[in-house]
């Protein structure tokens, strides 16, 4: 019998070896599957919160951007606006031109307080009447001034449209030799426009010009956090979050650029050791970078929403001082309404009372003795005239301050009412043992004016020189023909005078000299202010010349073209 050996085969080693690789392999699989994806995860989520940050913090540096150049440029037009509505600027820059108060108020002072390169004011036609250029900014030529008025000329009409009560500075940017530049355009503008003023025309303007200079870029930068701030003329060169300017017509003129923030690559580099050294430990360094990245974003969210609300107090601190200007001036104008009013509500009795009193002072008999209630109506009589002469002087005041005096000009024989001056007022100048003379030559033109308020205006200045004229002085009115073709009405008298620290003020309303010689004088102090009202409203200049104890002579000077034609 045949035996057959049977061979048991344990397995080749190579085989097991297969195996074993595979079993491992289909053990590690699911877990190296599970670690990749976790750190897949974890990568994505960082990667989505550093893109998110990076593009928040990008959003809110643009806005800080935003806010930079709005503030300069919002500054730049408030200084325009309040150095053109000054009436010193008129004063010493139009009306007659003074280089060093001009170069100090309006360059200097601008360019230390503001940063302001140059100063320039043009007139109604666009003829520049002043320039002042700061010396460290050698390349603003004039003829660079030139190019400049060029390209504000849509901004200097906007600012020449604005309301006279309520004038506005233009902001706008313009490209100059030394870079960009925010110019502030506003109209020269009186504090209190009168007569032809109120009427539209074309008004002169103030341009202050700012550089955008590298300083203000670096302390701007510093100030928002705008890591190199920087102006590009060339915008193609711009980057996403950068800021674009407009000139005043709507084209583009530079982008304001900076490096973007990389908040959330600097958070992520505070994490890059821990990550390397613990990968397992990716998915909880996520979290972490996560919650990091939230606070970060929480922190520039609250920090635009700081500035946004420091704007919106600004705005509405503004809106808060526009309504207290407006309540002024309804103030104003319900003080002068009351005044008006009341003043013709005391007029009608008060006529009676002196028509009464007049009545019982003629029952008085020569060469008999007064009774006392023809003393008592005497005074009632002349305490009425003079309570008669207050309203009036309030009436008038009233009317000049709402705007409701209107004149009626016609060719004005100013002669001819200086007599009937003369006349009405010769017998209180006779009881003050005055002199009241009239110096008129023969051939005096007409003058063409409200016949009413020449009369007021002579009334009030004769009153008020033989008020204050001791018994024994004299008072002249004298008419002076001037060789420009103008006309002069002065009234001089020998009385107690004014001394020099009352000359400015005794124009004002309700204001008397502190000469103790007139202490007892009556009066209200609204005579003299309202020669002045009533002498502008005609175009004319009033003057004062005074020296204590030696007299006074006030002048009202009328323009040629108010006499010129009759005269010819």
């Amino acid at each position: 019998m045949e035996e057959t050996a049977v061979t048991i085969n344990d397995g080749d080693p190579s085989q097991r070896s297969r195996a074993d690789s595979s079993s491992a392999w289909r053990l590690y699989a699911p877990a190296a599957a599970l670690i990749l994806f976790a750190v897949a995860l974890a990568v994505g989520a960082l990667w989505f919160a550093v893109v998110e940050i990076d593009r928040t913090a990008a959003r809110s540096s643009s806005r800080l951007a935003i806010t930079a150049i709005e503030d300069v440029t919002r500054d730049i037009a408030l200084v325009a606006k309040d150095y053109s509505y000054w009436d010193a600027t008129t004063a010493n820059v139009l009306t007659d031109l003074n280089p060093e108060w001009a170069d100090e108020n309006l360059g200097t002072y601008l360019a230390e307080t503001f940063e302001t390169a140059a100063t320039v004011v043009i007139d109604g036609s666009d003829n520049v009447v002043y320039t002042w250029v700061d010396a460290t900014w050698p390349s603003l030529s004039p003829e660079s001034v030139d190019r400049i008025l060029a390209d504000l000329a849509y901004p200097i009409g906007l600012a020449r449209d604005a309301p006279m009560e309520r004038p506005e500075g233009v902001p706008c940017l313009v490209q100059t030799e030394i870079g960009l530049v925010v110019a502030g355009v506003a109209a020269i503008t009186p504090e209190s426009p009168l007569g032809d003023e109120l009427v539209r025309h074309a008004r002169p303007v103030m341009i202050v010009l700012r550089p955008i200079s590298a300083e203000w870029l670096a302390r701007t930068g510093e100030r928002f956090g705008l890591d190199n701030l920087r102006v590009l003329f060339a915008v193609e060169e711009a980057s996403d979050h950068a800021v674009t300017l407009f000139r005043s017509d709507g084209s583009v003129i530079a982008a304001l650029d900076w490096k973007a923030p990389k908040a959330g690559l600097n958070a992520l580099r505070d994490l890059a050791v821990p990550a390397a050294v613990l990968l397992i430990l990716a998915l909880a360094a996520s979290v972490v970078v996560i919650y990091r990245a939230i606070q970060a974003q929480q922190s520039l969210v609250a920090r635009a929403q700081d500035l946004s609300e420091a704007n919106s107090d600004l705005v509405t601190r503004d809106q808060q001082v526009r309504s207290a200007l407006q309540r002024a001036e309804h103030a104003t104008r319900a003080k002068s309404a009351f005044l008006a009013r009341i003043s013709h509500e005391i007029r009608t009795p008060l006529t009676a009372i002196i028509g009464f009193s007049q009545i019982l002072k003629l029952q008085h008999r020569p060469n008999r003795e007064k009774t006392r209630e023809q003393e008592y109506a005497e005074i009632i009589h002349e305490s009425s005239q003079h309570l008669l002469a207050l309203v009036n002087d309030l009436l008038d005041l009233s009317k000049i301050e709402s705007g409701g005096f209107e004149i009626n000009e016609s060719w004005v024989d100013i002669s001819r009412e200086i007599s009937s001056i003369r006349t009405v007022l010769g017998v209180e100048a006779d009881r003050k043992g005055v002199a009241l003379t009239v110096d008129v030559p023969d051939d005096v033109p007409a003058l063409y004016a409200d016949s009413k308020a020449i009369r007021q205006i002579l009334t009030n200045l004769v009153s008020n020189a033989l008020k204050f004229t001791p018994q024994g002085g004299k008072t002249v009115v004298r008419l002076l023909p001037m060789a420009d073709g103008g006309l002069t009405l002065a009234v001089a008298d020998t009385g107690a005078g004014i001394g020099p620290e009352d000359q400015v003020t005794i124009w004002e309303p309700f204001t008397r000299a502190r000469n103790p010689a007139l202490a007892q004088a009556e009066g209200t102090g609204l005579g003299l202010y309202l020669v002045k009202m009533l002498a502008e409203l005609h175009g004319a200049e009033v003057g004062l010349d005074s020296e204590i104890g030696k007299g006074t002579v006030v002048s009202v000077v009328f323009g040629a073209e108010r006499v010129r034609a009759v005269a010819a």
